[in-house]
Order: structure tokens, then sequence, then C-alpha cells
């Protein structure tokens, strides 16, 4: 007889560290299927794009995991010969990978919407 799996139970603290990560990788990537950019260059953008909301000091950690599941490549240098940095671009996988996490984070934002809205100040 086949076994019914465990229902799961997150941790706060567990499921936070993983929202975030995931949000973050998913937030590069997005600006990585758009076009070829270094670290410097996404920091600035989502900087800018989130009116300073995210700030971040480096982002080695979600460059590493996305370019291990291959959902990103390093780059040629870009024309202006600007040998210092490394670039980065989504591949094809990496552009169906975010399709993907875009349905999941608003399918997860729009079920957390409805409890929320429950509430009254």
């Amino acid at each position: 007889m086949p076994r019914t799996p465990k229902p799961r139970i997150w941790k706060p603290g567990i499921l936070k560290q993983l929202l975030q990560r995931d949000v973050v990788d998913m937030l590069v990537l997005t600006l990585l299927c758009r076009r070829a950019m270094c670290g410097y260059e996404i920091r600035r953008q989502l900087t800018e794009l989130t009116d300073q909301a995210l700030i971040f000091d480096k982002l080695s950690s979600p460059l590493n995991r996305l370019q291990r599941q291959a959902f990103i490549r390093q780059t040629e240098v870009p024309p202006d010969g600007d040998a210092a940095r490394v670039y980065f671009i989504a591949t094809d996988e990496g552009k169906k990978h975010l399709q993907e996490m875009v349905e999941d984070y608003r399918a997860f934002i729009s079920a957390a919407d409805r409890v929320v809205d429950l509430t009254r100040f």
C-alpha cells in the first residue's frame, strides 16, 4: 500500500529564508532575461526599480546559485571592452524557469492577500 507523504510543516524562520532567497533569484533572473549585466548593474537596477526598498551589498550567492542551476551563464565582454567585469545573461532554461517562478509567486501572493484581507485595522 503506498504511503501518504506527511505534510510539511514550515518553521517561520526557514520559510522566510526560502521566500527571500527565491524572490531575490526571481528578481535577478528577471533583469538578466532583459539583457546581459554585471553584478554592479544588477544591484543598481534593483535599487532604482524598487525605490531603494531593496538594497544589496553583494549578489554572489544568487548569481552562483542561478549559474549552478544553468539558469544563467557568463557571457562575452560587451563591446565597450570592459574586461574587468563578469557579465551574466539568462539561458533559455532560465527564461522558462522564470515564467514558472512568476506564476508560483503570483499564486502565493494572491493566496496570502486573501488571508491578510480578513484583517481589519
